[in-house]
């Protein structure tokens, strides 16, 4: 999957000084996805990040026409098993994301589970506030014990 960067730089102003100063550009590896929300939380470690996840996660974003709000992406062993993560969790191979389902209705639950689905999402783990979805290779679906 070819990487995109944005024409336009990050700004900010500090409030104090009243000076502006520029970031990085972003580091895109979709249209609608940046290298930073799918990275791990920790932000120490580099990131592995499936191509193929990548692909059929932005796929998804253009059918359900929506924004998607990623709670977690790739995860290094260390953070994984800092926040409980399971030991062979997917989150570590690069292949998983947790999105975000707050304030969604019954059909856009049930609309986006079938579209996961279709698109080859075989794993899917429902809980009360996320989905965690993944491109492992063989079906797998679970609910949260919450």
């Amino acid at each position: 999957m070819s990487k995109t960067q944005p024409k336009t730089i990050k700004k900010s102003v500090n409030k104090t000084t009243r000076k502006t100063t520029k970031s990085a550009p972003i580091e895109m590896l979709s249209r609608n996805f940046s290298k930073s929300e799918l990275s791990c939380n920790c932000g120490e470690c580099e990131p592995i990040i499936s191509d193929i996840l990548v692909t059929r996660l932005q796929s998804l974003r253009d059918i359900c026409g929506h924004s998607l709000s990623i709670n977690s992406g790739y995860r290094c062993p260390k953070h994984n098993k800092a926040i409980g993560g399971a030991p062979n969790s997917m989150h570590t191979k690069g292949i998983a994301v947790d999105i975000s389902t707050s304030g969604w209705g019954a059909d856009k639950l049930h609309r986006f589970l079938s579209l996961a689905f279709s698109l080859g999402f075989n794993g899917i783990g429902i809980a009360s506030n996320y989905f965690h979805i993944d491109v492992r290779s063989v079906a797998a679906m679970w609910k949260y014990n919450e």
